[in-house]
């Protein structure tokens, strides 16, 4: 989220590709140090911190057949039961694969194991057109308050849509982000439906009605 407000603050590009370039150089550094010896970087994380469970998440999305009984194995059947929806699904409520947590965390597996590949997909596009309305509306504002919430709000929704959808396929390392308007949790959807109203105000200010006075 902050980084979409950096970009269209107006900071130089200078500042923006050197911030972007060092953020890069240290994530690839990461990635490399890890598989070129991957217990050194797993014991360091263990020993330097106390994130143990990031570390036993980094090796279960590494190599998950390996914990198969542990880390991985919530990746592992949620694979398995988007894999098991093929197509079309398997129909309303009808799960044959047992997920940890399918309500919060892996609802999208419960989406592709009901509805398969066509349901998942429908849920993406809705993903999709949800975004770029948004960022319509970003654009279309003559506001800079309000094209900075619209981005801040469009980086936060793409952030957790590609990190929830990206974790249930194991794509990314699982994490605890839930998938918006979807997973249980009556947070989460009040923070979701006060951006979208934040949005629709956004949206209202700079429309013109029929009846509207002039002063």
């Amino acid at each position: 989220m902050r980084h979409f407000l950096i970009i269209i603050s107006g900071i130089r590009w200078r500042t923006i590709l050197t911030l972007f370039g060092t953020a890069f150089v240290i994530i690839a550094s990461l990635f490399m140090l890890y598989f070129a010896n991957p217990d050194t970087f797993i014991s360091f994380i263990e020993d330097e911190t106390s994130f143990d469970h990031v570390a036993d998440r980094i090796k279960a999305w590494d190599n998950p057949h390996l914990y198969t009984d542990g880390a991985a194995m919530q990746s592992i059947k949620s694979m398995l039961a988007i894999g098991s929806g093929q197509l079309s699904g398997k129909g309303s409520m009808n799960y044959q694969v047992w997920i940890p947590e399918r309500h919060t965390d892996m609802i999208f597996t419960a989406v592709a194991e009901q509805f398969g590949f066509v349901g998942a997909s429908i849920l993406v596009v809705l993903y999709f057109l949800m975004i770029y309305r948004i960022i319509q509306i970003a654009l279309e504002t003559k506001d800079p308050f309000g094209t900075y919430l619209a981005v801040g709000i469009v980086g936060m929704f793409t952030y957790q849509i590609f990190q929830n959808i990206g974790m249930s396929v194991q794509l990314l390392p699982l994490t605890g982000l839930p998938l918006p308007f979807m997973s249980y949790g009556g947070t989460s959807l009040l923070v979701y439906m006060a951006a979208i109203g934040l949005i629709l105000n956004v949206r209202s200010r700079q429309k013109s009605f029929m009846f509207e006075s002039e002063n």
